[in-house]
């Protein structure tokens, strides 16, 4: 391929060369034809790999949706067992700075840690109640982001939230 490349390149210089008035040979010139042929073919070969990186995206996009479709149901597992643990991890927190509200070593650390598993859960919320609307497709159903049911009930689309 690559010498084949390199002869066109060749021929094509050739042709240039000759446009300019250099040795120009009779009209039906097989240097003519191979050239107009080099270019037939390399127009050719720019759709071929047009459609083949067509053809490689489109397996690209199968194969990553077969890959997130069988892994979806282990994730949402995951991460509803990482919710739990959240405000397990919260809950125990809370109570321990109930206990040692003025600890010098250990409630510092506390709170530093108690308030990233707050962002976390903010976050989560925000992530989920985003998710939620987009299922509703926003059509102004209100959300209680601190009710975890709520944004279950829309997500699954019953559409069931408390008040």
């Amino acid at each position: 391929m690559r010498s084949f490349l390199t002869a066109s390149a060749v021929v094509l210089t050739m042709v240039s060369g000759l446009a300019h008035g250099a040795n120009a040979p009779a009209a039906g010139s097989g240097v003519l034809k191979l050239a107009d042929q080099v270019r037939r073919f390399e127009r050719v070969l720019g759709d071929y790999r047009k459609d083949m990186a067509r053809v490689v995206e489109l397996k690209y996009q199968e194969k990553r949706a077969y890959i997130e479709e069988s892994y979806k149901e282990k994730v949402k597992e995951m991460e509803i067992e990482e919710r739990k643990r959240r405000l397990d991890a919260i809950a125990r927190f809370e109570g321990f700075l109930r206990q040692y509200p003025r600890h010098p070593d250990y409630s510092p650390d506390a709170m530093f840690r108690l308030a990233e598993l707050y962002f976390g859960r903010a976050n989560d919320d925000y992530l989920r109640g985003l998710e939620a609307y987009d299922v509703n497709q926003g059509v102004g159903d209100q959300i209680n982001g601190d009710n975890w049911e709520d944004i279950n009930n829309a997500l699954s689309g019953s559409g069931n939230q408390s008040a």
